[in-house]
């Protein structure tokens, strides 16, 4: 598609493709929809995807790469609803995973400022590391028990959400029933009602009788992405994301005349070697911590003396190591400050095609098929389909 080589062309950076914050990123997604609302705001998109319609469902699905989108496309049926539909690429953050993503989706904010750079985050003030998806502490892994040691929200991510800048408009959030008032969810959600749902048939139904008031809506759903890191890109996948859109369809798009938006966080590319961290000791000599991030974006706290060492042998294994100073100057977090420089150390490791770079906190190993955090292409392109 020519949209995505002009992307790639124009956010590439060394056979990988960056954030594109400036207007084509899901950042912007977010910055259109409040300028949409009429709260001031940046450029957005450069277009509005929601039209003029009063209600508004925006619709993320996990793991849903742009790539994943045209292979599934093949599909006849996949493919003729795809077509009656807008389609935008855009990229998705720095690193490409749900944390950093929907942190920035509901802040309107980059990474730089809202601080989630990863599943896993390094609280320096806290001296703790901590799981953003669970809100809790590499210590103690149970759901929230960094909120019922008494930290506060503010330590963990920054700024206000998008619902809370959308005074006077009433928005809903609705993600599976297990997940709707725990972990993230009370960070980036905060200023909308949170709704749970079971399946995707009630969610479409719920959002539907939701849209015809008139409302803001914006909606989680989960299920693809497990699916891919079990069985890579496939028939399963196609199968979960057809299944989707057809729900979509039939429960939604024919019934309600309100602006629909759906859009992807990351892709995931296949994986078939873990490069396992733990085992490394001339790694775990040479650092403060273990590494955070993700597993395809990981960020190195090293000991005083150790950095040029860690460089060296992190690129023998094809981690590729970046200078955290180069990250930031390049723009994949999209500022800069202290409090990235807190949390990023001072290197960044973007493991090559299909390499996992793996830290085991409780032991054990990984099988995965599908991963994703870094920069490859099928990680960072995703598709925003919309229905003004």
């Amino acid at each position: 598609m020519k949209r995505a080589r002009e992307l790639e062309e124009g956010c590439g950076l060394g056979g990988l493709l960056r954030p594109c914050y400036e207007g084509r990123s899901i950042l912007n997604i977010s910055e259109s929809l409040l300028r949409h609302y009429g709260v001031n705001s940046a450029k957005g998109l450069g277009f509005d995807p929601f039209g003029t319609k009063k209600g508004i469902a925006l619709i993320l699905m996990d793991s849903l790469g742009f790539d994943l989108l045209v292979r599934c496309a093949r599909d006849a049926g996949i493919g003729k609803l795809i077509s009656r539909l807008g389609i935008e690429p855009l990229t998705s953050t720095f690193p490409s995973a749900t944390a950093t993503a929907l942190a920035t989706v509901c802040t309107a904010l980059p990474p730089a400022k809202h601080g989630v750079v990863g599943g896993l985050v390094f609280i320096r003030r806290l001296g703790l590391v901590a799981n953003m998806l669970q809100l809790s502490s590499i210590a103690d892994p149970r759901r929230d028990s960094l909120l019922s040691l008494g930290v506060k929200g503010e330590e963990l991510m920054r700024g206000k959400t998008v619902f809370e800048r959308l005074e006077g408009i009433r928005c809903y959030v609705m993600s599976r029933r297990q997940i709707s008032d725990t972990g993230i969810s009370r960070l980036v959600y905060k200023g909308a009602d949170r709704l749970g749902f079971i399946s995707s048939s009630d969610m479409f139904v719920r959002m539907r009788k939701l849209l015809d008031e008139g409302v803001f809506v914006f909606a989680y759903w989960d299920a693809l992405d497990p699916i891919v890191h079990e069985y890579g890109i496939g028939e399963e996948a196609c199968a979960e994301v057809g299944s989707f859109l057809r729900a979509m369809k039939e429960e939604l798009l024919e019934r309600t005349d309100a602006s629909v938006a759906l859009f992807g966080d990351h892709g995931q590319l296949e994986v078939d070697e873990v490069v396992e961290a733990s085992k490394l000791k001339w790694l775990l000599k040479g650092i403060e911590i273990p590494p955070t991030g993700e597993m395809r974006a990981s960020y190195i706290h090293p000991r005083e003396g150790y950095l040029e060492q860690l460089e060296d042998s992190l690129s023998k294994l094809g981690l590729n190591p970046m200078r955290s100073k180069l990250a930031v100057k390049e723009g994949l977090f999209g500022g800069g400050g202290k409090l990235l420089r807190d949390r990023i150390g001072e290197l960044v490791v973007l493991p090559s095609r299909g390499k996992v770079f793996y830290y085991s906190y409780r032991g054990g190993g990984l099988k995965v098929k599908g991963m994703h955090g870094g920069m490859e292409r099928e990680e960072m392109l995703v598709p925003l389909l919309f229905r003004p």
